[in-house]
């Protein structure tokens, strides 16, 4: 589960600990401070109540943008992602699927 704690947010914790779960085919495990520099981004942009965390709608505006990213590919070339079992991506179109039916 994403929301680990399940209060309805998700931390940078929760954050981070889903974004290796989440990669394109043939990427390299980025350096911490990558992912930190990536988490701060995610949270300016989208954490719109400044929290520190990410509330339902905040969450979806994120993946919206992310499959948007997706859909375009990075710098023209096609992407191709892995959609795993536990993956934050597949996680979260659960999650959709079990609260919007």
């Amino acid at each position: 589960m994403v929301d680990q704690n399940s209060d309805g947010l998700l931390s940078r914790d929760e954050i981070r600990g889903g974004l290796g779960r989440f990669m394109p085919l043939g990427s390299q495990s980025q350096p911490q401070e990558e992912i930190e520099s990536m988490l701060g981004s995610i949270f300016e942009r989208f954490d719109e109540d400044q929290k520190g965390a990410l509330d339902l709608k905040e969450f979806k505006s994120l993946m919206v943008e992310i499959m948007h990213a997706l859909a375009r590919g990075i710098g023209g070339s096609p992407i191709t992602a892995v959609l795993e079992q536990d993956s934050l991506l597949m996680k979260a179109v659960q999650h959709e699927l079990a609260t919007h039916p």
